[in-house]
């Protein structure tokens, strides 16, 4: 087919594989896909049609997590006949920097199509929380993103248990941490308004990782990461004035008395 090019390059990780794509791309739209994954027959086409028909620079769908290959539904979809909602710019970072069951379907870059006009020299990173930056970035640039109905399902994120993103010993999270705290410097320069969202996200980023991966081989990485970056981070973290006094008091609390950390996460996980 015409319209498919097939690069060969050494392998240089999947950031070095989007980013030879991105360059070679000459569409309107963009989109990705993880190799190990399924779409719909239809998901790009529902993309496209909406973000044509408003114009939009970003549109997404949410995926659907599938342990069990059955689950997967392929039923044709009536196009012109899909609801969906304009977010605002302010709940595009809320949500990409929420909990865990919440910031998914904004922080993954393969459930949506991006006008390309919008992420042009926005590269993806080769390490840490790639998606995350990717869309960082990508969303300050923007203030018309939509999302479809959240019951459609058009991108279905096969689960396995050996993935690095479900193995903690691999030390896949442990790298995470410099990327939480590059970006609410770049926040702060670029979308000084919402970056409360990614200095509340940090910091419960720093208590977790330094949680899961204490008495770890890796442990010494991430206090090592976290005693770099701390003293300058907590300045910002106190000084932001969007950030409630409870918060504040809260998050210190969990960070200097570690103990009391541990009991939140035994009684939260349970």
């Amino acid at each position: 087919d015409g319209c498919v090019k097939v690069i060969h390059q050494e392998n240089t990780g999947v950031g070095g594989a989007r980013n030879a794509g991105l360059e070679v791309a000459q569409g309107e739209y963009i989109g990705f896909v993880d190799n190990d994954d399924l779409i719909h027959p239809q998901m790009f086409q529902i993309l496209l049609y909406i973000a044509e028909k408003e114009d939009a620079d970003i549109v997404m769908s949410v995926q659907k997590d599938v342990w069990d290959l059955n689950e997967i539904d392929f039923s044709s979809i009536d196009v012109e006949k899909i609801q969906y909602s304009f977010l605002s710019k302010d709940t595009i970072f809320l949500n990409i920097y929420s909990v865990s069951n919440v910031e998914g379907p904004y922080m993954a870059i393969w459930n949506k199509v991006y006008r390309a006009e919008t992420i042009r020299n926005v590269k993806y990173p080769d390490k840490g929380s790639e998606d995350l930056m990717f869309n960082s970035r990508a969303f300050e640039r923007t203030d018309t993103f939509v999302l479809i109905d959240e019951a459609i399902n058009l991108y279905f994120w096969i689960q396995r248990n050996e993935s690095q993103s479900h193995d903690f010993n691999s030390g896949y999270r442990a790298n995470i941490l410099s990327s939480y705290f590059q970006l609410y410097k770049e926040l702060m320069q670029n979308a000084p308004d919402y970056v409360q969202y990614a200095l509340v996200k940090t910091y419960k980023k720093v208590l977790s990782v330094r949680y899961n991966y204490k008495n770890t081989q890796y442990e010494a990485q991430v206090n090592k990461e976290i005693s770099e970056h701390y003293p300058e981070f907590k300045k910002e973290f106190w000084k932001c004035k969007k950030i409630e006094l409870y918060k504040k008091i809260g998050l210190s609390m969990f960070y200097y008395l570690p103990f009391t950390y541990a009991l939140f996460r035994v009684i939260n996980d349970r």
